[in-house]
């Protein structure tokens, strides 16, 4: 395809596509692919990948290979003039072209566009088509710019919503001091987007990564009672993925907000967290993503069973979560300790990769073939019972690894 260019008054391809409020806003593009993303993630639908998602997560590589600029000085790209909000709110000054003139690099726009590369880089190596465009994905993935930090009122480091040049605060929520204010606590999306919806950060990062994303969701959150106007979705999924705490601290958190939001039909009123202002209500939706992330995560197509633990002596049960790879999910626990063996139905066959669950103490059952039982965890396949090869992936932490076949269901039990 031709390159296009594209100017920084536009948010499109089509100049016309344009409105006063977005004129700081680029990352539109990565925003609304990122649900061809999530589709392919969880179904494992390779006929779509390839003919719908795979195109035009193209088209937003190409906006980024054409707008992004090279910092020969830093050694990375860079992602000027950008707002992570639609009107910048709170970033260098009163005036939306203003604000664009200072912010760049905000997570929204860095954490995005890794994730459409990511996955763009491995698609294209499993269709076995553009090579030379891969590597230079590759080479932007692998160089743009690193997240941008500030920090709160207590003077811990955590995410900016941008570098915004100018701002000392950089825009983060602040109780006191000449920078006092809660810019856009509401719209929490601005700080969290390199770990949800971006992914790139969470339960796999680096241990200094993840308490700067902990403390960033803890800090923003306080503001809005967890219940921001602009919809759960955007405050609550990033905790999970960011193993904020425990299940018992969201669980508190999450119930504090609904009190907080529901009216009697059920319908939210999000009309005034943390202060003046409104939202969309059908966002909320999306919170119910942290929910079942409570129970299992799959976040780097990795199951995790109740990866914040859960409240002690309390029953959890859940049926067939979907997760990341097509895999279908159930069990039964008791604070977070399995009853009986973990089910898991792979839709679509492949390797599942999971981190070895709790189970309630089991009495000693007979030794168990070689290479059947890893980590005090054995497999077998449900309608045969018969045992499945199980091994470690060196250097994951302790990651587990066997290979499904499609309709057929697995069950992860104790030894």
């Amino acid at each position: 395809m031709d390159k296009v260019t594209y100017s920084s008054e536009q948010v499109s391809r089509f100049a016309g596509l344009h409105h006063d409020t977005d004129s700081g806003l680029r990352s539109i593009g990565a925003f609304a692919v990122l649900n061809f993303i999530t589709y392919v993630d969880f179904t494992a639908d390779w006929g779509f990948m390839k003919t719908r998602a795979y195109p035009l997560l193209r088209h937003v590589a190409d906006f980024y290979q054409s707008y992004a600029r090279w910092n020969e000085t830093a050694g990375w790209f860079d992602i000027p003039h950008s707002c992570a909000q639609e009107q910048c709110f709170a970033q260098g000054g009163a005036d939306t072209a203003g604000n664009v003139r200072v912010s760049n690099n905000p997570p929204y726009d860095v954490g995005l566009a890794k994730h459409v590369l990511r996955r763009l880089v491995t698609w294209s190596d499993r269709l076995d088509r553009d090579a030379s465009d891969r590597s230079k994905w590759r080479h932007m993935l692998e160089h743009l710019a690193p997240w941008e930090l500030t920090v709160d009122d207590q003077n811990r480091s955590v995410f900016a919503q941008a570098s915004l040049a100018g701002h000392p605060s950089g825009g983060f929520p602040s109780r006191a001091g000449p920078h006092k204010g809660s810019f856009n606590a509401r719209y929490p999306i601005v700080y969290f987007a390199g770990i949800f919806p971006g992914e790139e950060i969470g339960p796999d990062s680096d241990l200094d990564t993840l308490e700067i994303a902990q403390r960033t969701v803890e800090s923003v959150n306080s503001f809005n009672e967890w219940s921001p106007t602009n919809g759960m979705c955007m405050a609550w999924p990033p905790a999970t993925r960011s193993l904020l705490h425990n299940a018992s601290f969201l669980l508190e958190k999450f119930e504090r907000a609904v009190n907080l939001t529901a009216l009697p039909n059920f319908f939210p009123d999000i009309s005034n967290h943390p202060d003046s202002g409104s939202g969309c209500p059908f966002e909320n939706a999306g919170a119910l993503l942290a929910i079942n992330e409570l129970f299992v995560m799959s976040a780097n197509f990795t199951l995790r069973f109740f990866p914040l633990g859960w409240p002690k002596g309390e029953r959890a049960a859940f049926s067939n979560l979907r997760g990341k790879g097509a895999f279908l999910t159930s069990g039964e626990a008791v604070g977070g300790e399995f009853v009986g063996a973990v089910r898991i139905h792979s839709e679509a066959g492949g390797d599942c990769v999971f981190m070895p669950p709790r189970f309630i103490a089991a009495p000693h059952t007979k030794e168990t073939p070689p290479g059947t039982s890893v980590a005090g965890v054995r497999v077998t396949e449900a309608s045969s019972g018969t045992s499945v090869p199980l091994s470690i992936l060196p250097r994951t932490g302790g990651k587990l690894r066997f290979a499904t076949r499609a309709g057929l269901a697995y069950l992860l039990s104790a030894v």
